[in-house]
């Protein structure tokens, strides 16, 4: 199931966002990059970059965080003031 991004008023985004990767790469005609990554890497990433991962298929813990910082002058965003949940829709 495809979907638009969330955008402000009076803007027009036709970006697909799905959950079948291969879809989003096909209507985009962009592949999707990935790595290697090894215990104990870190990724960092712009907040306008699309990422996604993989299943963990092994017994092995995969721990993700979620780390934003905005200037004291900025208005924050409403839904990353509350606690995570994992039927929260984020």
């Amino acid at each position: 199931m495809l979907r638009k991004i969330a955008q402000p008023a009076g803007t027009r985004d036709t970006r697909p966002i799905a959950q079948d990767l291969k879809a989003v790469s096909d209507i985009t005609g962009l592949p999707w990059l990935y790595s290697d990554f090894k215990a104990g890497d870190i990724v960092v990433h712009d907040p306008y970059v699309v990422h996604a991962s993989l299943d963990c298929n092994t017994d092995a813990m995969r721990l993700s965080t979620d780390l934003r910082f905005v200037a004291a002058s900025e208005r924050t965003d409403p839904r990353w003031q509350n606690a995570w949940r994992g039927d929260d829709g984020y």
